[in-house]
């Protein structure tokens, strides 16, 4: 009832390189150019616009930023049958410069750890995933809110709509029970929790943001993967179709 509008306009181009990708133990690096502009959202509704500039990067001329980090992963899955079964890990760095003001520089750091492990047949799998993101801004810098991590939507907290929450720091668990019905259609049932924060003192269990639901993948030999998923909430029933894997 209190949704808003905004427009974003924004533009990047990245590169990187990765080292060993498919071994146990790998590491990357990438440099790239970032660029953002905001404003109100839709002329047509113009009382559901965003005008708040107190926020964080709001209404600004356009900026400009350097990015530059890289990741070091351990793979330490049996990947040469599907599913893949095991653990894997990585922890990611990214430094965002200002090219500007010097307004906006924060350093991010990421852990994304994943965990399928088989139920008596490869066919049924539990899956476990636990990823937090840290944005540690520079003193008298902000984050600007257009480069926070979002939890909402198909990718994670699939009981809310996309982007439902953001801030400086998060943290995501989500646990799948994935099972095959027929070759190349499987289902699954999970449970995804977590919540955003700006202060180290939050990160913690409380408060946290829960939805489950229920599931559809179909896949082909080729690579490719549908999914549907029906997950519900505090703030009711919501329905998404991606592509690719959840995690």
């Amino acid at each position: 009832e209190d949704e808003q509008t905004y427009l974003l306009n924004d533009r990047s181009a990245y590169s990187h390189f990765w080292l060993n990708p498919r071994g146990l133990f790998s590491f990357g690096a990438q440099v790239g150019w970032y660029s953002a502009e905001t404003g109100p959202g839709d002329d047509e509704e113009p009382e559901d616009t965003l005008t708040d500039r107190r926020l964080p990067g709001f209404g600004l001329p356009r900026n400009d930023y350097g990015v530059a980090g890289g990741w070091v992963e351990f793979d330490l899955r049996d990947k040469w049958e599907e599913p893949p079964v095991g653990i894997e890990a990585r922890v990611t760095a990214l430094r965002f410069e200002d090219l500007d003001e010097n307004n906006f520089d924060f350093t991010r750091i990421v852990a994304d750890i994943k965990g399928y492990i088989p139920l008596g047949y490869r066919s049924r799998i539990l899956a476990v995933r636990f990823r937090t993101s840290h944005s540690d801004r520079e003193s008298g810098s902000l984050v600007p809110f257009y480069l926070m991590e979002t939890l909402g939507g198909a990718k994670n907290l699939r009981g809310f709509d996309e982007f439902r929450f953001r801030d400086r720091r998060n943290f995501l668990l989500s646990v799948e029970y994935r099972w095959e019905v027929w070759a190349f259609v499987d289902m699954t049932v999970f449970v995804d929790t977590g919540k955003v924060f700006s202060d180290m003192a939050d990160f913690n269990f409380e408060d946290l943001h829960t939805g489950y639901g229920l599931g559809l993948r179909i896949h082909t030999p080729g690579g490719f993967r549908m999914r549907f998923d029906l997950a519900r909430s505090v703030e009711g029933i919501k329905f998404h179709v991606s592509g690719g894997p959840s995690f």
